[in-house]
């Protein structure tokens, strides 16, 4: 029942988002980009430390870092991933919430610009969508563009 419930839920969101590409304005901003081989490094990462592999943590942002031609952005994703990782007050003292779910269950959560980590369970699927901009309702609150306003700058 749970991965039928999961199978529909993501249909209906990848469905929703096509319709919505297709009425999309055709002037709107340029979709934020972290780089495909940075992003993939960084998940890398992300997956070693969560099984306490910190070598192999260590190895894949040293390659998100060598990578060539990164954006802003890319090196901007970088240093927050680390500050909260390395920040000692944070990690002591951060707000966290623990979330249960039942043996067996599936669940989504949207986590834009939210810092989050797994600390239990098991066959865990993480899975990224890019939206391009032009899919979005609300592109100014991407958090490219968040930090581009903030910043002053061009990020990608």
């Amino acid at each position: 029942m749970t991965s039928k419930f999961f199978l529909a839920a993501v249909s209906a969101s990848l469905l929703l988002g096509a319709a919505h590409s297709a009425m999309a304005a055709p002037d709107a901003p340029k979709p934020p980009k972290i780089t495909q081989a940075v992003l993939k490094n960084l998940v890398a990462a992300q997956t070693a430390n969560n099984k306490k592999d910190y070598p192999a943590a260590l190895d894949a942002i040293k390659a998100a870092q060598a990578i060539p031609d990164r954006t802003p952005y890319d090196d901007f994703m970088m240093r927050f991933h680390n500050f909260l990782k390395e920040n000692a007050t944070y990690q002591a003292q951060g707000k966290r919430e623990a979330w249960s779910f039942p043996p067996g269950s599936s669940w989504m959560v949207y986590t834009d610009m939210v810092p989050h980590a797994v600390l239990s369970g098991q066959y865990a699927l993480e899975q990224t969508y890019l939206v391009s901009a032009e899919a979005m309702v609300a592109p100014e609150h991407a958090p490219v563009n968040v930090l581009q306003k903030m910043t002053g700058q061009p990020l990608v």
